[in-house]
């Protein structure tokens, strides 16, 4: 949080309005003395984070990812450096759509081009850096360009104006073949090249030394894309789940390519065979490959006739495991996951939650309530194991229900029931935890509580199979 977050009452009309860290202090403890008095909850108030957003508006053409945008993909090259600077920086990602009817290339800078950071700050006046001319190219195999693209194009007025959109006219008929044929890229004018000549006071060294100043390559296309709508996957225990992969060959859907998928941790790197598997695959071509000394197990997918991969996978064991796609031509050798997933470089991935296993929770509470019937414990039982994390975590629930207490939490029972249904945890917004981490076990658990109270506790035996048609 920084000074820009303190901008309460001018976006909205919060009547809590701090302008520093001591007046929030402040605020907050007032409001927490009303809650402790008498149980108000009406002052709670948030404090949110405003930012400035640009966007676009485009044609979703049939096939294309939701999330992702389609066309050619140019990625990170070398790190080049601004106007003036001896400070390299690496260029983001930039997505290419090339319209060969109307000649015109329309280059996404959305995410490429860095702000540059106020001096001594972390914070930015949105200030794009200046890398002066840049070139745009195609390799074949050397560098072809063309067209040049100015400074005033993708500085800060021009970006908030287009939300990063550059289009360039074809700048003659030559142009279509010369796309077709070649690798899109772009190089940065005026860069400090490095060369390695031999130290002849060291056989076998070489030495770095500055050789000449010139266009230097900042961004290359990725011929082979592996993109995918399913960002976050949530396995619960036992679970298991089949994804769709989207192949593109220089932005067009690339039948019969294959995909090598490999397992990463929440840190980014390659999880070894050696230690437990948060997830399992369950197609493809399984197999174990070693990198940079790591065995680890991957598996292989082969595109469809649309570009398609499926991918399969099982809950193991519970985690935040990242699987890394590795896209590549038919016939060619088996690309080697990296040691870690970035860097070194972009990556296409998707993110797994598996959840905690607590398949033995609802079995200790049905054990609870049959050698107890005593509603006391069972409240306390589902408060401390349930509900404890999500009363301490999200306080802003308190305008609505207070989760610490047993009476609130009864009267509703009916709403609380409707909410934690897995159906709607999985597609509705008004799925309860907001952070759709109720495990499956804790979400049966707080089932059969809710189904003791809208029996009133008149419950001699309790099992499962009193949730029989309740949607799990």
């Amino acid at each position: 949080m920084d000074s820009s977050d303190f901008n309460n009452g001018i976006y909205n009309n919060i009547s809590q309005q701090p302008r520093n860290y001591k007046e929030l202090a402040a605020d907050l403890a007032e409001v927490w003395a009303a809650w402790r008095k008498s149980a108000d909850p009406s002052q709670f108030f948030s404090q949110p984070c405003y930012s400035h957003v640009v966007g676009t508006v485009g044609v979703w053409n049939k096939g294309e990812l939701a999330s992702v945008p389609g066309g050619r993909y140019l990625v990170p090259a070398s790190p080049v450096a601004p106007v003036g600077s001896s400070k390299t920086i690496t260029f983001g990602a930039v997505a290419a759509e090339v319209d060969y009817t109307r000649s015109v290339i329309s280059l996404d800078f959305g995410s490429a081009v860095p702000e540059i950071a106020l001096a001594g700050t972390t914070a930015s006046d949105l200030v794009k850096a200046d890398f002066g001319s840049l070139t745009l190219g195609t390799l074949n195999p050397s560098f072809t360009p063309i067209a040049d693209i100015e400074y005033v194009q993708y500085e800060r007025s021009a970006y908030e104006a287009t939300a990063g959109i550059i289009d360039i006219p074809f700048p003659g008929p030559e142009t279509a073949a010369q796309l077709q044929n070649g690798q899109l890229a772009i190089q940065v004018q005026g860069q400090t090249i490095p060369s390695t000549v031999p130290d002849i006071r060291r056989p076998g060294h070489a030495t770095v030394v500055v050789s000449a100043t010139g266009p230097l390559l900042a961004l290359s296309e990725q011929i082979y894309t592996a993109q995918t709508d399913s960002r976050g996957i949530y396995l619960d225990e036992g679970g298991s789940r089949e994804f769709q992969v989207s192949v593109l060959q220089a932005g067009a859907p690339a039948a019969g390519a294959s995909v090598l998928v490999a397992k990463f941790d929440n840190n980014l790197s390659l999880i070894p065979t050696t230690l437990p598997q948060f997830v399992n695959f369950t197609n493809g071509q399984q197999q174990i490959v070693t990198t940079s000394g790591i065995p680890t197990s991957v598996t292989v997918v082969v595109a469809d006739q649309n570009g398609i991969a499926t991918v399969g996978i099982a809950a193991q064991s519970p985690g935040f495991p990242v699987l890394g796609f590795f896209p590549f031509a038919i016939g060619s050798a088996l690309p080697q996951p990296p040691a870690t997933l970035f860097p070194p470089g972009p990556a296409f991935y998707a993110t797994v939650r598996v959840l905690p296993f607590d398949s033995s929770v609802p079995g200790q509470f049905i054990d609870l309530w049959n050698s107890t019937h005593d509603p006391a414990q069972a409240w306390t039982f589902v408060y401390n194991n349930i509900l404890y994390i999500y009363d301490m975590i999200f306080s802003v629930m308190l305008k609505y229900i207070n989760l610490g207490s047993r009476d609130a939490v009864e009267k509703s029972a009916a709403a609380i029931a409707a909410l934690i249904a897995k159906d709607v945890a999985a597609e509705s917004t008004m799925a309860m935890p907001i952070t759709r981490d109720l495990s499956s076990g804790k979400r049966t658990t707080l089932q059969l509580w809710l189904y003791l109270v809208n029996k009133q506790y008149n419950v001699p035996v309790l099992s499962l199979a009193d949730l029989k048609g309740q949607a799990q």
